[in-house]
């Protein structure tokens, strides 16, 4: 039986599973999402499990376009947390460690003074930013899509960094051996390539901001592939 076929018995009791949920060759995905949906009730508003995972890939996308924009995010504050944000990501890249997947998750939710954060911001000799990622989006969209990232969601989560355009995606670690937590949770690959030279014949300043700014569409304008994402939406 391939690993990847079946839960663990704790995988199982967390997700709430009967036995008669599983075969050698088959996970009830449905039931699984459902579960999943459960643990992460505190976003409903977002929609079911499916499309709260969408959405919160999307955000992703939007802020490292915000990122990588030179004519949104010009404040001092702001190009300070470019820089922590885009450097916690690079150190993932490199290390894949519980610390960086943590600082991910910290720098999402807006918890800057953690102290992963604060490790890394050491070691790569960053300032600790005084503004939020969750601030800065509500200002990119204007408050009108509800941040994805929760202390509740992102706990479901372990974060990898890949620094190759299109490999990217999500999955579940059934027995807990694609993180350092060893636990069953989602593993997110989030795409971080090297920021493409702007131009016609691959990515515009126009592009990069009209995504970070968009509240409607899940697919960045004229489905660019130079803009990363870190799941199909």
């Amino acid at each position: 039986m391939n690993e990847s076929s079946f839960l663990t018995a704790k995988a199982i009791a967390k997700l709430n599973l009967e036995e008669s949920d599983l075969t050698d060759s088959n996970v009830n995905v449905n039931k699984m999402l459902e579960a999943f949906g459960g643990i992460a009730k505190e976003n409903s508003f977002l929609g079911d499990f499916p499309t709260q995972l969408k959405t919160a890939c999307k955000q992703l996308s939007q802020l490292i376009a915000w990122m990588w924009s030179s004519s949104i995010g010009t404040s001092l504050d702001e190009q300070t947390l470019k820089k922590a944000f885009n450097s916690v990501l690079k150190y993932q890249a490199f290390t894949n460690t519980l610390e960086g997947s943590d600082a991910i998750s910290a720098l999402l939710l807006g918890n800057n003074q953690d102290k992963n954060i604060n490790s890394i911001g050491q070691k790569l000799e960053f300032e600790i930013p005084s503004i939020t990622l969750k601030k800065v989006y509500e200002q990119l969209t204007k408050n009108a899509v509800p941040y994805a990232f929760t202390q509740e969601y992102v706990n479901l989560f372990y974060s990898k960094v890949n620094p190759y355009l299109g490999e990217e995606g999500i999955f579940y670690d059934f027995f807990g051996t694609e993180n350092p937590t060893r636990e069953p949770r989602f593993v997110v690959i989030i795409s971080l390539p090297p920021k493409p030279e702007l131009s016609d014949f691959t990515v515009t300043e126009e592009e990069l901001k009209n995504w970070a700014n968009e509240t409607t569409s899940y697919s960045p304008p004229h489905f660019n592939p130079y803009i990363p994402i870190s799941a199909s939406t």
